[in-house]
């Protein structure tokens, strides 16, 4: 049997045809290409070429009809619309043949009268189909059948070096991405940073339409997005969460398995996180292992139909995302490591104040004591001076010296609260009213200063138990301290105040922050802005006292006080304190004030080592009526003790020889009937053997330096005259 000398020609042409189609194998358009050219070449009216993915069950066609080229995937979904049918032939490598009109599954050409299909093989399976279209009746016969058979072989051996010189690329690429970032994230250690530039690094290899980090809550069991590659990022980061164990991030991170679809189906999302997910045509999610430990979730998306995921893809992501869990996990450590030590530097810092504050608090308990004595009788020589009657400008310089007197005892008082180490007063307080008061009586000078106060406080803001007095005197310190530093060479400024509740430790907490728009505070002078008497003041302007007061009220307070500031850029004064929720009461006083009272005449014994209290009170007693013996040590207060009775004995507790504790000893010992007739007179309050003498006796006693009233009082506390 002769061969016809066309199909002769028809095949030789095909041979030139399928040697382009191989030399072109590296075009990323191959497969069109080939489309084209055996359209063209071989004047077709239509030719197209399926293949199909076993793994993924997905049609990829390509066509060709009088110069329009076509596209498109798709996953057979039903017989019913004849993919099933395509797929079985594909599978069986039955596609072969001549008939007039449509192919099952693939589409039609207008007017086509004949069609012919056969298949594309690799060893023994079939993977797709050549198939041509006519607009004659019976336009193919067997020599047909053989030309297209010898160009579906061509392509086959085309698309297999495409798809290994593929496979060589993406191999190359992942290592170059792999190195990238192994060189690029060894020196991040801050998790923004680090999270950013792995989304960024894998997209700019593979110009993915969408890498996405996310990373599991350590506390609650939900997914959160920490980076997003452009371009949907350019709008900033969206906020994204979900719960860890639904949707598609769920199943990846709940079961530690890779995640590779080319057909993504619908509600793989909780909630869309970004971009429009209905144009996914491939996904790779891969879980951010840690050991064996899953930290997180690289979520890939590819809207291109030309770059669909493969098992590669899965495989180098894999391995990639170990590395970059390890990266993670290092990064978290460090930032551990970093709060650690920043939690131990502001401790040790704390504890070097807490020190310095003790040792100041020794340093004034001596020094109170010694100022006590000498101002007891400056405040009772006055009060004797006032009650001769005496007019014009003496009684005038008088009322200064007492109210100067006063004054100085407001100065022993903030000394005491500074150095005192029992537990302040308690009562309930609010902070918001704290400071309104303050400001209220601040408003003249806010006026006349050109200072703006704005205040935004938390109107649900809770109640506390603390000192009202101690916590006022903080917030006015903190407060006038800003006024001075906007006045200090600014014409005007303004001073924010807020308060707010904070949780911390699942402990709630009241935040108080006082911002000025001073000049700001050194960084050279922070660290010493707590220090007793350190202050950047001139001289009559503060004594240095006032911010180591407030350091120390706060703390008795269970709370803290911090600065931030830097120069030029005002500063932010910040207090936390606990929120308590029951009342801490403090210890009732014994010589706790009460209304004036009328004493009747009784008979006293003073014993003080200080000359001058024990001239003072013997004179102020004896003029108030009562019968006065003196004594300037216990010794000599114990034989007259002895010798005579007395109603009161009204003794100081440091004294040489038989001090007030030992006199008190002796009496308990002697004469105990006398025991509930002791009042105690010190100007050593802060001191510890003091106040354990105090907690142990609970003996009344009356602190110095006092006016002539409080001692009247203190004395009828101890022996009340007999009601009339």
């Amino acid at each position: 049997m002769s061969v016809p000398v066309a199909f002769i020609d028809r095949l030789q042409l095909a041979h030139q045809i399928g040697r382009e189609i191989v030399e072109a194998f590296d075009h990323p358009d191959m497969i069109s290409d080939a489309v084209n050219l055996i359209a063209s070449r071989l004047e077709c009216m239509g030719v197209g070429i399926t293949f199909f993915n076993h793994s993924d069950r997905v049609l990829s066609i390509f066509t060709e009809n009088y110069g329009q080229s076509h596209h498109t995937t798709q996953k057979p979904a039903g017989a019913e619309t004849g993919g099933d049918i395509v797929v079985w032939a594909i599978e069986q490598g039955v596609l072969a043949g001549n008939s007039g009109g449509e192919l099952i599954g693939i589409p039609s050409f207008s007017s086509a009268q004949s069609s012919m299909m056969v298949p594309i093989k690799q060893s023994d399976r079939t993977v797709g189909a050549v198939y041509i279209q006519s607009e004659h009746s019976d336009a193919f016969d067997n020599y047909d059948r053989i030309v297209f058979e010898f160009l579906a072989s061509q392509i086959n051996f085309a698309h297999e070096k495409s798809c290994q010189l593929n496979l060589e690329r993406k191999k190359t690429e992942y290592l170059s991405l792999v190195s990238d970032m192994g060189r690029k994230i060894t020196g991040v250690l801050t998790l923004p940073e680090l999270s950013c530039m792995v989304t960024d690094l894998i997209h700019q290899h593979f110009a993915y339409s969408v890498v996405a980090l996310f990373l599991c809550d350590p506390v609650r069991p939900v997914l959160i997005l920490k980076s997003l590659s452009d371009p949907y990022k350019d709008g900033g980061l969206p906020v994204f969460e979900q719960p860890n164990d639904q949707g598609v991030l769920g199943d990846v991170f709940q079961s530690a398995t890779p995640h590779l679809t080319n057909s993504p189906g619908p509600n793989r999302f909780v909630k869309q996180p970004f971009g429009k997910i209905e144009d996914t045509r491939s996904e790779l999610c891969v879980p951010v292992h840690v050991s064996s430990r899953v930290i997180g979730v690289i979520y890939i998306q590819n809207t291109d139909e030309g770059r669909l995921f493969d098992e590669v893809d899965e495989l180098a992501m894999t391995a990639l995302s170990g590395q970059v869990g390890i990266a993670l996990d290092n990064a978290r450590l460090f930032q551990d490591l970093k709060q650690s030590i920043e939690d131990h530097t502001r401790l040790q810092e704390q504890l070097i104040q807490s020190e310095k504050l003790s040792a100041l608090g020794q340093l004034v308990a001596g020094v109170i004591h010694e100022i006590n004595n000498p101002l007891t009788s400056v405040i009772g020589y006055t009060d004797l001076e006032i009650m001769r009657g005496h007019e014009g400008q003496t009684l005038e310089n008088l009322n200064r010296i007492a109210q100067e007197s006063r004054r100085m005892v407001g100065i022993v008082r903030n000394l005491l609260a500074f150095a005192r180490k029992e537990k302040p007063v308690r009562e309930r307080v609010n902070l918001n009213h704290l400071l309104n008061d303050i400001i209220r009586i601040r408003t003249y000078h806010f006026r006349a200063s050109n200072i703006n106060v704005i205040e935004d406080y938390d109107a649900h803001l809770p109640s506390t138990f603390g000192d009202p007095n101690q916590l006022r005197q903080v917030l006015l310190n903190i407060i006038t301290n800003s006024e001075q530093a906007i006045r200090k060479g600014h014409s005007q400024g303004t001073i924010w105040i807020t308060t707010s509740e904070l949780v911390k430790d699942n402990d709630p907490y009241i935040h108080v922050a006082i911002q000025d728009s001073g000049s700001g505070i050194a960084s050279s002078h922070i660290s010493k802005i707590f220090d007793p008497f350190y202050t950047t003041k001139k001289a009559g302007e503060g004594t240095g006292l006032g911010l180591s007061i407030s350091y120390g009220i706060i703390q008795e307070h269970d709370g803290r006080l911090w600065v931030e500031s830097s120069s030029n850029q005002g500063a932010i004064f910040r207090i936390e304190i606990p929120v308590q929720t029951e009342e801490v009461m403090s210890e009732s006083n014994a010589h706790a004030e009460s209304a004036h009272p009328e004493i009747s005449p009784k008979k006293i014994l003073v014993v003080d080592d200080e000359q001058e209290i024990g001239a003072y009170l013997l004179t102020a007693l004896v003029r108030l009526g009562h019968d006065v013996d003196t004594a300037m040590d216990g010794e000599a207060a114990w034989n007259l003790i002895c010798q005579k009775q007395y109603d009161l004995i009204l003794t100081d507790l440091k004294m040489p020889g038989i001090t007030g504790f030992k006199l008190y000893n002796l009496i308990k010992e002697k004469q105990p009937d006398l025991l509930n007739n002791i009042l105690v007179m010190t100007g050593d309050i802060i001191n510890q053997e003091a106040l354990r003498f105090f907690d142990e006796t609970d003996v009344p006693y009356i602190e110095k330096p006092f006016t002539l009233k409080q001692l009247e009082r203190a004395i009828a506390s101890v022996v009340p005259s007999p009601q009339k």
